[in-house]
């Protein structure tokens, strides 16, 4: 077999038949292809804040400054916790 030889009539039926439907094979997962980002799944970034919050009686290390009272008793809570637990440990 040289390459430019031509096949015999039922390997060419077979060439064209196998030759077609792999075109549509590919035709069709083209189309059904999406993004891979969709839009609605995008979540809009938050618009950002140029003026900084301060506070008026001055920073104190070790205050919660969260504006959620009841988020912050829960994490002064925790922090209790964990440095009973390291003091126990000890």
């Amino acid at each position: 077999g040289a390459l430019g030889a031509p096949l015999p009539p039922a390997l060419e039926a077979a060439r064209a038949s196998l030759l077609k439907s792999v075109t549509e094979a590919v035709k069709r997962v083209v189309a059904a292809r999406r993004p891979l980002v969709q839009a609605g799944r995008v979540r809009a970034q938050a618009v950002r804040e140029y003026n900084p919050r301060f506070e008026e009686e001055g920073f104190a290390l070790g205050r919660d400054y969260d504006p959620d009272r009841v988020r912050a008793e829960e994490r002064a809570l925790k922090r209790r916790v964990t440095k009973e637990k390291r003091g126990a440990l000890r």
